[in-house]
């Protein structure tokens, strides 16, 4: 039998360096440098060799990162461009080639073995190619091009110094009471609420804060009640423009309102930013609010969209703490138990993307719009098909367009079949299509006329109503340039990652400016998104395009009224589950109300029984 090898040869080419690593039975004996022997027997290192100027063989796969490496000893930094590119067997398939492409970039890059030199990391490319595990690869290419200095510190401050917060401490205390004070809008906080949220004992520090927050007018004091009595909490002060509000007072508030208003649409937020943005989308409004200085407060925004009566309200938190799902879930009980008209219920607001770096239709970009729903069998907006029968445990229905992982169950020490820990999941599903293919309308129209796209026409308006100056949130598309995908290997290095390109014939159907809209599964829970390495297997096994922050609650609130017809539409904010990136979080907020609002247009109006 013929001896196999693999050969690494490395090419200068101007300023880049070319590292190739290829699967040959034959030598060229005048180039070879090096013969491995022992364990490594096989690998040969040939000589240094200029490049010839052939054609270019095109590579099946590739990736391209910027890799940036701190020295801690030093303080000094040091960036380089790297492409790393695939070519296998004629064997092959295309399954096999995002797998393996994958897997082995994960694998060259594991944390736990993560070369610390560049000797090494060629190292470890060798060991790869040569073990048993990527035997349909039969040649990558390195390609790795230094970064000036100038490009360097462009980099820098994004990657190595943003993780030493060098903010002055009284900022960083304001500007984290702001968002808990709104993440809990419309519930009243107490300081002893806050010293436990924000983890700071300096309550003295937190009261200048505050009174920083209130002379800015975003902040009210609310009187306590109970055993904080002759105490003040706080509440974050919206100001709403264009809005008729109503304070509703005694028990039956909402059924003072149910009686004269029937929405036949629910819209379920939880950031303020979301709620915000979905009734921006709105005309003849009206908020109806009831405070509570202890226990639940609530907001309700009643208004027209197209010919529809639609009703949104703001979840005071959503979330992990077992408190956060037992309100979400019974506000969201409430909601629909006294407004009985809804027949379509909405969960608009922002999530964070799964990457997908070997597949453009199915990566999410920052801006982007994911909506719940399974992929078409043909056409643009679509996913890889969710037909994927996971070995975890699950009470799931149907074609599951919502995951949440409840917990793990490790592997027992002496497990021979069971290597990885399960899954225990609950799956959810809309039985009703009605929304989907609402969906399915606008996605035609915006695909036979691109340049009149819907969604991006409302949320130009959108962005036009809400542009103010003294308005503290800023709804504006951020800078593309801060659209960054980092991966974290260790204090000394990160990766950036670098965005597949639009392919060439797709390109007229992403326009610049207009946030794409996929369809897929989306997931949420913390046994998966607090674990990196977890996350993308999931996401993996299940074909997830995006990750929230878990709506399990909500969603079974929303079934156990016996509503079918519900959708979740999620601006990509971030690639965690869209509470990382504050920075887009509004304008993706935006993005996703935009095009709920384009989809509600399509539905046909919905009578109501009056009786």
């Amino acid at each position: 039998m013929t001896q196999s090898y693999v050969v690494m040869t490395p090419f200068t080419l101007e300023n880049m360096k070319i590292i190739r690593f290829e699967r040959t039975h034959n030598l060229d004996e005048s180039l070879v440098h090096h013969v491995a022997g022992g364990q490594h027997s096989g690998i040969i290192v040939n000589k240094e060799c200029k490049l010839k100027m052939e054609p270019m063989d095109v590579p099946e796969m590739q990736l391209q990162f910027t890799c940036i490496m701190f020295n801690n000893r030093t303080s000094e930094t040091h960036a380089e461009n790297r492409c790393l590119k695939f070519w296998f067997t004629k064997s092959a398939q295309q399954f096999d080639r995002l797998d393996e492409s994958y897997d082995f970039f994960r694998e060259l890059i594991d944390p736990d073995s993560f070369p610390r030199d560049y000797v090494g990391f060629l190292k470890k490319v060798l060991k790869l190619m040569h073990g048993s595990r990527y035997l349909r690869l039969r040649r990558v290419d390195l390609d790795i091009i230094p970064l000036d200095k100038l490009e360097q510190e462009s980099l820098v401050p994004d990657t190595i110094y943003k993780e030493r917060d060098n903010r002055p401490t009284e900022q960083v205390i304001r500007e984290s009471l702001q968002m808990r004070l709104e993440e809990a809008y419309p519930n009243v906080l107490s300081m002893e609420d806050l010293v436990r949220i924000l983890e700071c004992d300096n309550r003295a520090l937190l009261q200048i804060q505050l009174n920083e927050l209130a002379d800015r007018d975003l902040i009210q004091l609310v009187p306590l009640e109970g055993k904080h009595v002759g105490q003040f909490g706080f509440r974050r002060k919206i100001h709403l423009q264009n809005h008729v509000v109503r304070e509703m007072k005694g028990a039956n508030h909402m059924q003072q309102v149910s009686t004269s208003e029937k929405p036949t649409i629910a819209i379920i937020t939880n950031l303020l930013c979301e709620k915000l943005a979905v009734d921006a989308m709105m005309e003849q409004k009206t908020t109806f609010v009831r405070y509570k200085s202890e226990g639940e407060s609530h907001v309700y925004t009643i208004g027209n969209i197209g010919p529809h009566r639609v009703i949104s309200t703001k979840l005071p938190m959503v979330g992990r703490e077992l408190q956060a799902k037992i309100s979400s879930g019974s506000i969201t009980t409430r909601l629909l138990g006294a407004f009985q008209a809804v027949q379509h219920v909405f969960l608009v607001g922002v999530g964070g993307s799964v990457p997908h770096v070997y597949e453009f239709e199915k990566h999410s970009r920052l801006g982007d719009i994911v909506v719940s729903a399974m992929a078409r069998s043909s056409g643009l907006h679509s996913s890889a098909a969710n037909n994927h029968e996971s070995h975890s445990l699950s009470n799931g229905v149907g074609d599951s367009i919502y995951i949440y992982c409840d917990r793990l169950i490790e592997p027992p020490e002496d497990a021979v079949d069971m290597k990885t820990p399960r899954f225990v999941l609950r799956k959810y599903a809309a039985r009703d299509p009605t929304l989907v293919n609402c969906v399915e309308k606008v996605l035609d129209r915006f695909e036979a006329a691109p340049e009149k796209c819907e969604w991006s026409q409302i949320l130009k308006s959108a962005l036009t109503a809400l542009g103010g100056e003294d308005d503290p949130i800023n709804f504006e598309r951020p800078p593309s340039d801060t659209d960054k995908l980092k991966l974290k290997i260790n204090e000394g290095v990160t990766f950036d990652i670098k965005h597949p390109d639009v392919p060439e014939e797709l390109a007229r159907l992403y326009p610049h400016g207009v946030p794409a809209v996929r369809l897929g599964c989306m997931g949420s829970g913390r046994p998966v998104t607090d674990n990196e390495a977890l996350r993308s297997d999931f996401a993996k096994e299940h074909h997830l395009l995006c990750y929230d922050a878990e709506y399990d609650q909500v969603l079974e609130s929303v079934m156990g009224n016996g509503l079918d017809s519900f959708i979740l539409i999620r601006g990509i904010a971030d690639y965690v589950e869209g509470r990382q990136g504050n920075q887009w979080q509004p304008y993706a907020a935006l993005a996703a109300a935009s095009f709920m609002k384009s989809v509600i247009l399509q539905l046909p109006v919905i009578p109501i029984n009056e009786d």
